[in-house]
């Protein structure tokens, strides 16, 4: 997964990118939206990591552990790559 978060957009897209494959749009929502998506979207096993980019993407990260800290115990283990 891949999400590009500018606080000066209302919302944020997130991106499933397959090596090989076109990429293809997964959500788009809020900084809530997209963070609690992108925690709870990792849970299925399906993504490999979580690649996240902008100023705010240590802010984005942070959110998206808490979430699936709160919600799935499993925060801590997420692999996120902040570029």
């Amino acid at each position: 997964m891949y999400c590009n978060f500018n606080m000066f957009d209302m919302t944020a897209q997130v991106i499933a990118v397959k090596e090989g494959s076109d990429n293809w749009p997964l959500f788009t929502g809020t900084f809530e939206d997209v963070c609690n998506f992108m925690a709870t979207e990792y849970q299925t096993g399906k993504y490999e990591r979580i690649v996240l980019a902008g100023p705010y993407a240590d802010v984005v990260e942070d959110r998206t552990r808490a979430y699936a800290m709160t919600n799935y115990n499993n925060g801590i283990d997420m692999k996120i790559e902040v570029i």
